[in-house]
């Protein structure tokens, strides 16, 4: 009787302890798996050019253009050929340029052509690395972890800002502190019909 109580009483903790962290888990899971439902309409354009550099085009890829939203507004390459693809993003520097044509070059042939331009700003300061290059992780751990290397090397104070590494891995784990305000925000899908529209188009 003096174990059938402890087992009941260590199933009621076990069932209290999985209501309060199921709720917490499916939450975490979701604030990562399910952006394209409660993310800005900028996530879908990360999510394609991240899918269009990690996939091989078989050589079919003649011309790239680089760059952040100046490029990606003045240049329609289904205007231009076939073969030329914009894989600009707004608010971006040379910086997430470099590391969005090496993930490329990884998977693909290099191109005939590759034009890179930015806005003034672009040349001068970081512009949005934390709100979205970080935000919406469009570079690998190991891109990152490169790019805070340099910036500790070369003293670039728009990339170490304060409580950096914090930051960091806040975004890296997908941290609810950055990302429930956007899902309070968006809802649970109100986005969702809005963004795959965005990708498949």
């Amino acid at each position: 009787m003096k174990y059938l109580k402890m087992i009941k009483q260590m199933s009621k903790l076990l069932l209290s302890a999985l209501i309060v962290v199921l709720p917490a888990i499916a939450l975490w899971l979701y604030l990562i798996y399910g952006g394209m439902y409660y993310l800005d309409p900028e996530y879908p354009y990360e999510v394609w050019n991240k899918e269009f550099c990690q996939t091989d085009h078989n050589g079919n890829v003649d011309v790239l253009f680089l760059g952040d939203s100046a490029v990606n507004a003045a240049v329609l390459p289904e205007k231009l050929s076939d073969g030329t693809y914009n894989l600009s993003l707004g608010g971006r520097t040379s910086v997430e340029a470099y590391y969005i044509l090496k993930e490329f070059l990884k998977n693909n042939e290099a191109p005939d052509a590759c034009y890179i331009g930015f806005a003034d700003t672009g040349y001068l300061e970081d512009q949005n690395f934390y709100t979205r290059t970080l935000y919406f992780h469009r570079l690998s751990y190991e891109d990152e972890k490169e790019i805070f290397d340099n910036a500790i090397a070369f003293n670039a104070e728009s990339i170490l800002k304060e409580n950096y590494e914090k930051e960091w891995k806040q975004y890296r784990s997908w941290s609810p502190e950055k990302y429930l305000p956007a899902l309070f925000n968006g809802g649970f899908n109100p986005a969702l019909p809005r963004n795959y529209t965005k990708v498949l188009v």
